[in-house]
């Protein structure tokens, strides 16, 4: 009656055993099929073209109310904008997400140069290449 107790362990031990594993890693054909997934990959976006105001341009108004316009770029969520200025050296003056929008309004901080780039961001965080700097000036 021991031995047939003893047998009977073993087995259950086993079964249990199997079942863990079974469980834990899944079948040989399971562990196959994730393995053959390809894995995603994040999609390229292009930077957006800068459209206005374009680069050398002189505002001679003011208040400085500005407007930046670019390219949608397909696949974007949304796009980064960079404003700086240049008071003897270049400062940054404006970082800030446009959602979808494809134009940034602001009043520049003064008479002096400034420089702006853009790019987009996708829905994975992934960012395109940033744009060129343009520049432009304001003399008032």
């Amino acid at each position: 009656m021991g031995k047939i107790k003893n047998q009977i362990r073993r087995v259950a031990i086993s079964i249990i055993a199997t079942s863990i594993l079974f469980i834990s890693f899944g079948s040989a054909q399971e562990r196959a099929v994730k393995m053959e997934k390809p894995a995603k990959k994040n999609a390229v976006l292009h930077n957006p073209s800068q459209l206005s105001p374009t680069s050398g341009t002189v505002f001679n108004k003011f208040p400085r109310h500005t407007v930046l316009r670019w390219s949608k770029v397909d696949g974007a969520a949304s796009y980064m904008v960079e404003v700086e200025y240049n008071d003897s050296k270049w400062e940054p003056s404006v970082l800030t997400s446009t959602g979808k929008a494809t134009i940034y309004k602001f009043d520049f901080v003064g008479k002096q140069s400034g420089r702006w780039r853009v790019w987009a961001v996708g829905p994975d965080g992934n960012e395109s290449k940033k744009s060129a700097w343009w520049g432009f000036k304001y003399t008032k």
